[in-house]
């Protein structure tokens, strides 16, 4: 099952300014290859090249920041928790989960690896006990916990 990533009011922020840099951007090195193709002062490959490149990044930017807004998830299946963040994929496997835990007082949570490692879980808070539960179900050995406790900043 696909799980929305659920993102902040501030970070939607960003990504519209963002967007609204790399729009910038992109029109004013558009405007800036027009001139330097109308101009009768010869322009060097270089500057081509850095205006082809300052053409395609915010274009790239763009369809990143499209792709994470669209297409960011949790799915949990038998055997992996896959994480997709726009173009970035990464797939834990469920059997190095040890632990699942859901700070009540923070609403936050959390998933902790065999290995120590942890990872915060970033959904919509109704659903928490459904992703716990169909990641235990995947793994009969995970633990469920909940806490209070104060979050700990490294």
């Amino acid at each position: 099952m696909k799980y929305k990533y659920k993102f902040s009011f501030l970070i939607i922020i960003v990504f519209v300014l963002f967007y609204i840099v790399a729009g910038t951007l992109l029109v004013w090195n558009v405007i800036r290859l027009v001139n330097s193709l109308q101009s009768p002062i010869q322009t060097t490959v270089y500057n081509y090249i850095s205006i082809g490149l300052c053409i395609i990044l915010p274009i790239a930017f763009g369809a990143e920041i499209t792709a994470a807004v669209f297409s960011s998830n949790y799915t949990v299946n038998e055997k992996t928790l896959t994480v997709n963040f726009g173009f970035i994929k990464e797939v834990f496997q469920v059997s190095e989960i040890e632990a699942v835990v859901k700070n009540v007082r923070y609403n936050k949570l959390g998933i902790t690896f065999k290995d120590g490692s942890s990872y915060r879980i970033i959904i919509d808070e109704k659903l928490f006990d459904d992703f716990s539960s169909q990641l235990i179900s995947a793994n009969k050995f995970i633990s469920y916990g909940e806490t209070d406790a104060e979050e700990k900043r490294k």
